[in-house]
This record gives C-alpha cells, structure tokens and sequence, in this order.
C-alpha cells in the first residue's frame, strides 16, 4: 500500500507538470484519469490483489 501511495504521487507530481508544459492541457489530463487504471492493475502485478467487480 505505502509502495502504490508513494509511487503514484511522485510520479503524478513529477509527470503532470512536465507532460502538461509538453502537450495540450486536454491531453496532459488524460494521465489523471488513467492513473487509478494503472495503480490498480499494479496492486493486481505485483502484491496479488484480487480483481472483483466491486
């Protein structure tokens, strides 16, 4: 859990600014969408987390 809350933010932090000097706005917003994606199919990688409907 400290991994998945530690990564996702130092890497949100470190990326949105960067991608959002890069690209349009829109764009660079998409990451904010994506990022719960990614941070669940990481829990689901690497700790064994079970993926419910729920």
């Amino acid at each position: 859990l400290a991994f998945l809350v530690v990564a996702s933010t130092l890497i949100g932090d470190a990326v949105f600014p960067t991608l959002n000097a890069e690209v349009s706005p829109t764009l660079a917003n998409t990451f904010n969408y994506a990022a719960p994606v990614v941070a669940l199919c990481l829990s689901a990688l690497l700790l064994h987390e079970p993926l419910t409907p729920f």
